[in-house]
């Protein structure tokens, strides 16, 4: 199993370019659904996702990440799956030691990785766009 994990690993890569193969929105749901059992402070779980597997919602989300010329290559995606924060909740005596939002970026980045290996254990290549607007 762990020779698996090896492959998986190694071979995952981002993906700058998209073949024209339809995406199972079923499929897309099964690895966000899956990504939420990832590591969270406290188990706060600070991020909502978004699974965007309608053709135009696609097309329209694709052109929203392509401001001042940029990632003209997620034209060719055909699902995506958005990521945003939300604020986390920690228990007490964990929140009187820190910032409330001390440990979101690090928990959304475990999201991410549970994110991309899932679909690359489902055939699925991906790339990671951090983008906000």
């Amino acid at each position: 199993m762990y020779n698996k994990y090896v492959e998986l690993v190694k071979t995952r890569q981002s993906c700058g370019e998209f073949n024209d193969q339809p995406v199972d929105k079923n499929e897309v749901m099964e690895i966000a659904e899956l990504a939420m059992l990832s590591p969270s402070a406290c188990n706060s779980q600070p991020w909502k996702m978004y699974v965007v597997t309608d053709e135009n919602k696609v097309k329209a989300f694709a052109e929203s990440l392509q401001e001042r010329g940029r990632n003209a290559f997620v034209s060719g995606a055909k699902a995506f799956i958005a990521v945003s924060e939300k604020q986390a909740t920690l228990k007490p005596d964990i929140e009187k030691k820190f910032d409330r939002n001390h440990f979101v970026k690090y928990d959304i980045g475990e999201l991410v990785a549970y994110l991309t290996l899932g679909a690359k254990a489902k055939g699925l290549e991906t790339c990671i766009i951090g983008w906000i607007n």
